[in-house]
């Protein structure tokens, strides 16, 4: 099973973790520290420690009792986590596309009007576009090594 953004927090939430408001919102480009524990595991391999990817989110997570923590970022400490070999969760975008970011910002740019150390605007995030050509690389490999 595989949850991203939304679908991590239900998973968290499945397995008997809180979900809740973070304490700031996270739009657009952010690096993520992939835990020792991910680096060597097979479907996280090929990341580098720090590694920068689409976010948006304002809410977030407790682990699951369970859970081995993968990512963490400033300002969102469980920005991933796997459950044996059966869940994976990630709370940010490595599947977006520049098409689907320009409609996110169609339908939803009003919330990078709200101030916050972790909101970028539409000119930054578009400024990262060329990064969602490896991070789609990068997520096709880690779905390539979970699902085998």
């Amino acid at each position: 099973m595989l949850g991203i953004c939304l679908g991590s927090q239900l998973i968290a939430s499945a397995m008997g973790a809180a979900v809740y408001k973070g304490r700031e919102k996270e739009i657009g480009f952010f690096p993520v520290q992939f835990s020792n524990a991910a680096l060597t595991h097979r479907c996280f391999s090929h990341f580098t420690g720090t590694y920068t990817l689409f976010h948006w989110h304002g809410d977030t997570f407790d682990l699951p009792g369970n859970a081995i923590p993968i990512a963490s970022s400033g300002v969102c400490p469980n920005q991933a986590f796997m459950i044996g070999d059966n869940a994976l969760a990630l709370q940010f975008h490595p599947e977006m596309t520049t098409a689907s970011i320009e409609q996110m910002l169609l339908h939803d740019g009003g919330e990078l009007e709200e101030n916050g150390p972790f909101i970028q605007s539409k000119e930054t995030i578009a400024g990262h576009y060329h990064l969602l050509d490896q991070n789609r690389k990068d997520l096709f490999l880690l779905l390539d090594a979970f699902f085998c």
